[in-house]
């Protein structure tokens, strides 16, 4: 059993309690978490409020929930992972639960033209932003021999969620039940030109959510009583996925990786207000892929070895980006596209001696579509998402690991460099081409040493973001730290 308690400024308590043995064949690991912050954002200046001081601290506050004060973006987390694994059928059967229970303040962006990070957008406190939210997830998952020469792996899974979620404006409501099943077979096998191992399989996923959106009342955040939902609607997504895997050993110790794989995924919308409120906003989408990859890795000396690949990016807008629009209409974005690209990375990994392990990876990202989040002067504080035309994304992260045999103690440094622009990109009659795409930080970089002497560990770990821009005209711009 290991207990685990960490402090921290802002009022943050972390507890986390975790059990593991074996129990005749059967093995068990149990973690209970539980975590509360009172926030690091302060209340902007009014009369009524305390003033915004550079510390979040104070004396009661009007603007202070679950009795919190002087702060606001706080979060009280509840969580419950489990997992049993026991053998059957000459295999490995494992079962899964987790549980999460979340109370979270949002307290948003900093505040325009403040000083400090620290001070929050009124409007946010006004609606009472944030989230609750409660999860049970739960999983099935069999891996062993199959028809003699094959290996199999049958997975299933489950989840149920409940969303209350007050944003500026408006609350939002979530019921979600999804699920999904995964199948795959694999197989090594000799030929003339070497080791042939090859995956198949396929994976089928169902989500149906329940959403509605009321406007909010001003200073509660709670739905207005005298209102109906703008936005009540049942949205179903299936997905389908087939893929096909390769991986040949050739003469040399190089090996060459290729893949290949299928996506479709159909999205129907079902809308429950009434036509005398609002049009019927009812709709369907339907996004489908074909994505191949290929890779190879060759060796470079006793310890180091030269890889490269070229894949292929396909990633859908959710249900959410696809149904919240500017119009606030119901029913899906049939603006909004999946976005696509190509990936290209080459790179070499080693060690040095026997305590020390590097890699350096060069990549580029060339996509169509990207998804890019953005507000409309009628509705600040309010995230929408709309396609660029072309953007690239262009770096290299350099990684570094030294562990002595001795294992009193482990490091890690990580750096990446990103280069990410709009290539082609207009909006609102603006021409964003050539800007930095917001929210990517050019630098970032990372240092963790870990402690770890006999019954106990310590572990010390900093790090750097670059400073980001804040919106597509780079207009904006938040803080490095």
């Amino acid at each position: 059993m290991e207990v685990m308690g960490v402090t921290g400024s802002d009022g943050l308590w972390r507890g986390q309690l975790t059990a593991s043995g074996t129990v005749n064949e059967t093995s068990y690991f149990i973690t209970v978490s539980g975590q509360t912050w009172n926030g690091a954002r302060t209340i902007a200046t009014n009369a009524a409020r305390p003033r915004a001081d550079t510390i979040c601290a104070g004396g009661a506050d009007a603007g202070a929930v679950s009795g919190r004060t002087g702060c606001y973006g706080g979060s009280d987390r509840l969580g419950l992972n489990a997992r049993l694994t026991t053998p059957m059928a000459g295999g490995e059967l494992s079962l899964t639960a987790n549980v999460l229970d979340l109370d979270a303040q949002n307290a948003g962006s900093k505040k325009a033209g403040t000083t400090t990070f620290r001070e929050i957008n009124d409007l946010y406190l006004r609606f009472r932003t944030g989230k609750t939210l409660q999860q049970q997830q739960a999983g099935l998952r069999w891996t062993g021999p199959f028809g003699g020469s094959m290996e199999a792996d049958f997975s299933l899974y489950g989840i149920h969620r409940t969303i209350n979620n007050p944003i500026p404006f408006d609350v939002i409501d979530l019921a979600r039940k999804a699920g999904g099943a995964r199948a795959s077979l694999s197989k090594t096998v000799s030929t003339g030109a070497g080791e042939l191992q090859w995956l198949v399989g396929g994976e089928y996923e169902l989500q149906s959510d329940d959403r509605s959106e009321i406007d909010a009342q001003f200073g509660t955040g709670m739905p207005d009583p005298t209102d109906v939902p703008f936005q009540d609607q049942d949205e179903d997504v299936r997905s389908a996925g087939v893929f096909l895997q390769g991986s040949l050993e050739l003469s040399g110790g190089a090996v060459l990786l290729a893949g290949l794989r299928y996506d479709n995924h159909d999205f129907t919308v079902t809308d429950n207000v009434p036509v005398a409120v609002n049009a019927d906003d009812s709709g369907t989408r339907t996004m489908t892929a074909v994505s191949p990859s290929i890779g190879i890795s060759i060796p470079a000396g006793q310890s180091a070895n030269v890889y490269g690949s070229v894949s292929t990016v396909f990633n859908t807008p959710t249900t959410s980006e696809l149904g919240n629009t500017p119009t606030a209409a119901g029913g899906f974005n049939a603006d909004l596209d999946p976005m696509r690209g190509e990936s290209f990375e080459v790179g070499v990994r080693g060690n040095v001696g026997s305590s020390a392990a590097f890699e350096v990876t060069g990549y580029q990202t060339n996509l169509r579509n990207e998804l890019v989040r953005f507000e409309v002067p009628a509705l600040t504080d309010i995230s929408f998402w709309r396609n660029s035309g072309k953007s690239r994304h262009r770096g290299v992260e350099v990684t570094l690991s030294v562990a002595p045999g001795d294992g009193l103690f482990r490091g890690d440094v990580t750096y990446t460099r990103t280069d990410a622009k709009f290539l082609e990109y207009a909006a609102d009659g603006n021409d964003f081409a050539g800007n930095r795409i917001p929210g990517v930080a050019r630098d970032r970089a990372q240092a963790r040493l870990r402690v770890t002497p006999s019954g106990w560990w310590a572990e010390l770990v900093g790090s750097h973001v670059s400073r980001v821009q804040a919106n597509d005209a780079n207009s904006a711009e938040a803080p490095s730290y």
